[in-house]
């Protein structure tokens, strides 16, 4: 459940710098929080 709601968070946010800066940042950012995923099941503590 928690990782659902930090999940929707984040892409709130990547939403919205995206649409500030006019750059294709969504497709990064899914990138960096599947990697984020990742780490963290492995054990890794990853700053958001």
């Amino acid at each position: 459940v928690l990782t659902t709601c930090a999940l929707v968070v984040f892409l709130k946010c990547s939403i919205f710098i995206s649409n500030s800066n006019m750059v294709p940042f969504f497709e990064y950012s899914l990138f960096k929080w599947a990697n984020a995923i990742y780490l963290f099941n492995i054990g890794d503590q990853v700053p958001l």
